[in-house]
């Protein structure tokens, strides 16, 4: 919110003078993905890959012209983002997490996760029209998350390793980010089961996005708020009509440290986290009508 009062705060006595104000609505599609480092293994070789998904973007807009090739256009958009995370290589997985019960296997873990997050997104941006039909833009952009979930797969092969008995599974990931809960308050219906030195072991056959890491849901995985950094061109068609082509560069961890759970690397006594800064990218290629 301070960014956004910044913006607004510089922007106000542009606001005073502007000579056209004028509405429209822009609708579209977000080719996304997120950036940020891999775990590595004990060669240096990477284990996780990011690739992009695609989603869409609609919403209004203000255009407020301050000269003849200068001005400014502040918009509120509902905007899909996320991305697709892939895991392959040695891993470690705790079962009954926090609990007396729990039991640390070694193996090879092959996971992959669809996230789809969605915002509101708050795009401010100043415009210079080099030419008649051309607008160049840049400005800043905060985005509120509203929805947040992952589909996916996640099989590991391995032995626990008190008792080196063997572990091999196959999970299906149904992941709401918002609404699921950890291990403990979470009723598993079916489930892969293992007995290790005389403890149980239910995995579910289809797992939430806490229940096999966490006892208890403490936080959420992506955080609420996102900033970022916003540039592009549009070219009017004609009077109303306009093509848009838009890059943002989030600036914003959008994962939680506290459950940035490391897969590579593990403690007989406790698990071990990340502090990765994972952050959101995304190309938006947009058409618009301006009235």
């Amino acid at each position: 919110m301070k960014q956004i009062s910044l913006i607004l705060l510089i922007a106000l006595p542009f606001l005073i003078q502007a000579q056209d104000i004028s509405g429209g609505v822009r609708i579209g599609l977000n080719f996304n993905n997120f950036s940020g480092p891999s775990e590595l293994d004990n060669a240096g070789n990477e284990l996780e890959t990011y690739e992009g998904n695609s989603g869409f973007l609609v919403g209004g807009m203000i255009n407020v012209g301050f000269t003849d090739l200068v001005g400014l256009r502040a918009e509120l958009l509902f905007s899909q983002k996320g991305g697709r995370r892939k895991y392959e290589g040695a891993s470690a997985i705790y079962f009954n997490p926090d609990s007396p019960d729990e039991v640390l296997a070694l193996g090879n873990r092959d996971y992959v996760i669809r996230v789809a997050n969605a915002y509101i997104d708050i795009p401010v941006t100043l415009y210079f029209k080099p030419t008649e039909k051309l607008k160049l833009f840049a400005g800043a952009n905060v985005g509120f998350l509203v929805r947040s979930v992952g589909f996916g797969e996640l099989m590991f092969n391995g032995n626990a390793v008190v008792g080196q008995v063997p572990i091999s599974y196959t999970s299906t990931l149904n992941h709401n980010y918002f609404k699921d809960e950890g291990y403990n308050s979470t009723e598993v219906t079916q489930s892969t089961d293992f007995i290790v030195n005389g403890k149980d072991i239910k995995i579910p056959n289809e797992s939430n996005g806490y229940e096999l890491d966490f006892a208890e849901r403490t936080a959420r995985t992506y955080n609420g708020i996102d900033v970022g950094v916003i540039g592009g061109v549009s070219y009017q068609l004609n009077g109303t009509l306009f093509l848009s082509i838009m890059y943002n560069l989030g600036l914003l961890d959008i994962t939680n440290d506290e459950l940035d759970v490391s897969y590579n690397e593990a403690n007989i006594n406790q698990r071990l986290f990340n502090a990765d800064q994972d952050k959101n990218r995304s190309l938006q290629i947009s058409i618009g009508f301006e009235f």
